[in-house]
């Protein structure tokens, strides 16, 4: 049965005539019992997180390097190959960024979960830059882009191992549509209807994607898969604020997510036991990662400390630019 949470808050809106994202400020406010401070505190603290992974990941300057890690930020940024106009262009790099940032433990702010940590901060990061934004209201797109959350915590499941990665990056895209059109449309008029038609559209082109990384590790596909979701995002935004509708209300897809997880196969859903996972290239990477654990465990030492070995052995002592 259908929770009808992102509808509840829609109802809200639109009888105190606020935007999706005022009606979750005073959701955080007096279900939490949380002062007005506290929130924009907590709120101000995670944008300064999301640009000190965007920072991080450019700069790539880390300790050590995951399997399968590439530059590959800074490798987008730079292209002399430009299809993509402005801020999503920045919006793929950034996410990329934040990605690769958590592929080498660097912080990142699960949004909703690690694997998908690029698509949100990224599309408010770089969509906030391009029209300058306030900080307020880069805060209540975020709160507008936490309803949807709500919704799919209480309809599925947020997590790759119980839905796939219709869960993950299908839950961080259909978030960050809501949180774009709350940036771009702040009108009580039409904005709560906007934000569930963004969130809607970005989530039913997710619908049964499935988790399969490579040797089990965030990485493959997941890094390039949060930047191809930021496309996602970005379309279903304009799509809404072109006034284009879902016919199937938000809280129905959240819940179409949940039955289309529970038929998935386990082997698709974060054991790394199907899909990419198990392609010859991705058995090799599987061997390669199994070699590594088994020398942490000759050694007494953790997996992290064996990278932090070949980064420098490779480098000569030094980290890897």
């Amino acid at each position: 049965m259908t929770d009808y949470i992102l509808r509840d808050f829609i109802t809200q809106a639109k009888q105190q005539k606020k935007t999706i994202g005022d009606v979750v400020f005073d959701y955080e406010e007096h279900t939490f019992h949380r002062k007005k401070q506290d929130i924009v505190k907590r709120l101000h603290d995670s944008f300064i997180i999301f640009e000190k992974a965007v920072k991080t990941g450019l700069e790539g300057n880390y300790e050590f390097t995951n399997l399968m890690f590439n530059h590959d930020a800074r490798r987008l940024q730079t292209t002399s190959y430009r299809i993509l106009g402005g801020s999503l262009h920045t919006a793929c790099v950034y996410a990329l960024a934040i990605t690769e940032n958590n592929l080498n433990m660097g912080q990142v702010i699960a949004c909703p979960t690690a694997g998908s940590s690029g698509i949100v901060p990224a599309c408010l990061l770089a969509v906030s830059q391009e029209y300058g934004s306030s900080d307020m209201e880069k805060y209540k797109a975020l709160l507008a882009a936490a309803a949807v959350e709500l919704s799919i915590v209480k309809n599925a499941s947020i997590s790759g191992a119980v839905h796939g990665c219709q869960a993950e990056c299908g839950s961080a895209a259909a978030m960050a549509a809501a949180g774009l059109v709350q940036l771009l449309n702040p009108h009580h008029a039409t904005n709560p209807d906007m934000v569930e038609a963004a969130a809607a559209l970005a989530l039913k082109n997710s619908l049964g994607l499935v988790c399969d990384p490579v040797a089990g590790v965030v990485s493959v596909p997941c890094r390039k898969r949060n930047a191809t979701s930021v496309g996602t995002a970005f379309i279903s935004a304009q799509l809404a604020l072109s006034g284009i509708t879902s016919y199937i209300p938000f809280d129905e897809v959240a819940s179409a997510m949940h039955e289309i997880g529970d038929h998935m196969d386990t082997r698709l859903k974060e054991t790394a036991r199907g899909g990419l996972a198990r392609t010859k290239t991705g058995r090799e990477w599987e061997a390669v990662k199994d070699h590594l654990v088994h020398e942490a465990i000759v050694k007494k030492k953790s997996y992290c400390d064996i990278l932090v070995e070949k980064a420098k052995k490779s480098q000569g002592g030094s980290k890897r630019p």
